[in-house]
C-alpha cells in the first residue's frame, strides 16, 4: 500500500510534467481521493499532498532510498528512475534531507537527470520550502554543473525567481544569499546595469518591507559591488591615460 503512494505520485508527475506548485492539505475529499486512487490532489499544475499520505509516502521513499544505497555499496547497479522517484518524494516532504539531494547530484553528474528539468523541480520544491538551505544550494550546483552560471539569461531568470518567492516569503536569509550569489556571477562588463537595476529594486522592496533586514544587507552588498566596479573602471582609466602630477610652486621652491 505504501509503495502504491509512491507509484501514484510518479504517475501524477508523468501526467503533468508542468507542476509548478506544491502544498500540504489538512483536509481532503475522501470520495475524490478514492476515485483518484490516493490522497493527492492535482489541478491546474498545482499538487496537493495530504498530511495523511505524507508519513507513509515518506517512509516508503526512505526505505527505497536506503535499499538502493546499500545495493550501490555492494557494487550492484541501481535503477536511476527508482532513485529519482524516491528522492523526489522525500524532498517534496522534507527539503532539508541532504542525503536525497546528494543522490540527485550524482544522477545529474551521470547524465541520468537533465539540468533544466532539475531546475524546474527545485523551483517546485521552493514553493513549499523557500526557507530551506538545501534546495537553494542544489540549485547553485545545477547552474554550475550545466554551465548556466555564465548565462546572463539564466541568471536573470534566477533573479526573477528570487523576486517572486521573496514577495511570498519575506525575511528569507537563504533566498537573499542565493540572490547575492547570482549577482556575483554577473562579472562581465554588462553587469553594471544589472546592479543598478537591483539597487532600484531593493529601494522599492525596502519601502514595503521595512522589517526585512535581509533585504537591507543585500542592498549593502549591491552597493559594495557597484563601488568596486566603479573603482576598477576609474583605476583602468588612470593607467590607460596617465596624467603628470601637478607640483605647486611652493613645493618646487622648497
Amino acid at each position: 500500500k505504501f509503495m502504491s503512494l509512491l507509484h501514484t505520485l510518479d504517475r501524477l508527475f508523468e501526467q503533468d510534467p508542468s507542476i509548478d506548485e506544491v502544498g500540504f492539505l489538512h483536509e481532503w475529499d475522501s470520495a475524490a481521493a478514492a476515485a483518484g486512487g490516493a490522497p493527492f490532489v492535482l489541478e491546474s499544475h498545482k499538487l496537493g499532498l495530504t498530511f495523511e499520505a505524507m508519513v507513509p509516502l515518506y517512509a516508503s521513499a526512505h526505505a527505497l532510498l536506503m535499499s538502493l544505497r546499500r545495493a550501490a555499496g555492494l557494487g550492484k547497479p541501481g535503477d536511476p528512475q527508482q532513485m529519482a522517484s524516491a528522492t523526489r518524494a522525500l524532498v517534496l516532504v522534507n527539503a532539508g534531507l541532504g542525503t536525497a539531494w546528494n543522490e540527485r547530484k550524482r544522477l545529474l553528474q551521470r547524465g541520468q537527470l537533465e539540468v533544466p528539468a532539475e531546475l524546474q523541480f527545485t523551483a517546485l520544491v521552493l514553493t513549499k520550502h523557500p526557507k530551506s538551505l538545501e534546495p537553494w544550494a542544489h540549485r547553485r550546483f545545477c547552474l554550475e554543473h550545466g554551465g548556466l552560471h555564465h548565462s546572463a539569461d539564466a541568471l536573470r531568470a534566477e533573479l526573477a525567481l528570487c523576486q517572486a518567492l521573496a514577495e511570498r516569503y519575506a525575511k528569507n536569509y537563504y533566498l537573499w544569499t542565493h540572490r547575492q550569489w547570482v549577482l556575483e556571477q554577473l562579472t562581465s562588463e554588462g553587469s553594471e546595469p544589472v546592479l543598478q537595476f537591483e539597487l532600484q529594486q531593493t529601494v522599492q522592496w525596502s519601502r514595503h518591507h521595512v522589517g526585512d533586514h535581509c533585504a537591507y544587507h543585500h542592498r549593502a552588498v549591491v552597493q559594495t559591488q557597484l563601488c568596486e566596479l566603479w573603482a576598477d573602471h576609474s583605476m583602468a582609466k588612470v593607467f590607460a591615460n596617465p596624467e603628470p602630477c601637478a607640483v605647486s610652486s611652493s613645493s618646487s621652491s622648497s
